[in-house]
């Protein structure tokens, strides 16, 4: 049977019992099992309920799925990868950095 604790975010706390699923799994624990299981969903990886408890933030999550992709894991849905890269741009543009909502914006791949 389970013996530990599912791998919750810190923001969370200690709400998890043993033995039942996470409302959200930490980032840190999703990267070790990227690492370990290449076909590890890296939507899930960048969800901001990973390390956040603001599902509007997703600043960290831009920047991990920019590392792990240059890492070589390049397995993230084209609607997911470009959503991310909309929603990050957007939150730049909300605190008056145009600068760098142009920057990410430029990451979004054109298919035609």
């Amino acid at each position: 049977g389970p013996y530990c604790s599912a791998p919750a975010p810190a923001y969370l706390g200690d709400q998890g019992a043993i033995g039942q699923p996470a409302l959200a799994t930490d980032l840190r624990y999703q990267l070790l099992r990227l690492y370990c299981d290449r076909s590890t969903a890296i939507e899930q990886l960048v969800d901001p309920s990973s390390h956040t408890g603001d599902r509007l933030d997703s600043r960290l999550g831009w920047l991990v799925s920019r590392v792990v992709e240059v890492l070589g894991y390049r397995h993230m849905a084209d609607h997911a990868r470009d959503r991310m890269h909309r929603d990050t741009a957007s939150q730049a543009e909300r605190v008056g950095l145009w600068q760098w909502s142009v920057f990410i914006l430029q990451h979004i791949e054109d298919v035609g």
